[in-house]
C-alpha cells in the first residue's frame, strides 16, 4: 500500500497498513494498535550496552521447522537502499519537498505529524498539543522521541558526556538530571524515572508523505 509495507493478522484476515498502525480492511477496519515503547533503530554494540541480557534469535535451527537459517544471513531489500533506484511501485502522490529515497525520522501524534532529519543531539518541536524531545546519536543511528511533559512542566536538554561504556547522554538544563538516550534517567533529581516514548521510526520520505502528506519538515 503506498509502496509500504501491509501486515494481515492470520486469524482474521485483517489488514494492517505499518505506517499507520490502523486496521484498513477486514473485521477489525478502524481499531488502532495500541503502542507503547516504540521499536528503535540502532547498532548491536549500542543495543547490547543498554540491555545487556538481551537474548537473541540464532539462526541454528535446531527446532527443524520451517524456518532456513541462511533466511538470516540474506537482506531481500538490499537493492532497495539503493536511491538511484526507484521504490518498487510509482508513487502515488510524490513530494518534492525531499528526494523521495531521503531516510527520515516520522512521529505521529494528536492527528498531526512531523518529519526530522537530524543533524544534532537534541531537537524539539511541537506535534499538535504534544511538547516532543528527539534524542540522535549520529554514529549509531538511533533515534528517540519523548514527550516532553514532566508533572506539567516541559525541559530543555543539551548533549551530555556517554557514559563508561559508551551510552549516549543528554542533560536537562532545568534539573540537571543526565538521561540515556533511551529516555531512563541515570542521576540527578530525577534519577530513574522514564520519559515516556512516542511513535516515530527512520522511513523513506516517499512513504511517509504518501501517508501524512500535510507532516510538516523539520532539521
Amino acid at each position: 500500500m503506498d509502496n509500504n509495507l501491509v501486515l494481515v493478522d492470520v486469524e482474521t484476515r485483517t489488514t494492517w497498513p505499518q505506517l499507520y498502525a490502523m486496521a484498513n480492511q477486514g473485521p477489525r477496519q478502524g481499531e488502532c494498535l495500541e503502542i507503547g515503547r516504540n521499536t528503535v533503530d540502532t547498532t548491536y554494540d549500542l543495543w547490547k550496552k543498554m540491555h545487556p541480557e538481551t537474548l537473541v534469535m540464532s539462526n541454528q535451527n535446531e527446532a527443524k521447522t520451517d524456518v532456513k537459517p541462511e533466511w538470516y544471513g540474506t537482506n531481500p531489500y538490499a537493492s532497495y537502499w539503493d536511491t538511484s533506484l526507484d521504490p518498487v511501485n510509482p508513487v502515488w502522490r510524490p513530494d518534492d519537498r525531499m528526494h523521495k529515497k531521503t531516510i527520515v525520522y516520522g512521529i505521529h501524534a494528536d492527528g498531526e505529524s512531523a518529519v526530522v532529519t537530524p543533524s544534532k543531539p537534541v531537537t524539539r518541536l511541537t506535534i499538535g498539543e504534544s511538547d516532543v524531545i528527539v534524542f540522535y546519536d549520529e554514529p549509531s543511528f538511533t533515534c528517540y522521541a519523548f514527550e516532553n511533559n514532566f508533572d506539567g512542566a516541559t525541559r530543555s536538554f543539551v548533549a551530555a558526556e556517554a557514559s563508561e561504556d559508551g551510552i549516549p547522554q543528554f542533560r536537562d538544563t532545568n534539573t540537571g538530571t543526565v538521561w540515556r538516550i533511551d529516555g531512563i534517567a541515570v542521576s540527578g533529581e530525577s534519577k530513574g524515572a522514564r520519559m515516556a516514548q512516542m511513535p516515530g521510526l527512520w522511513v523513506y520520505w516517499f512513504a511517509w508523505a504518501s501517508f501524512f502528506p500535510d507532516t510538516r519538515v523539520l532539521n
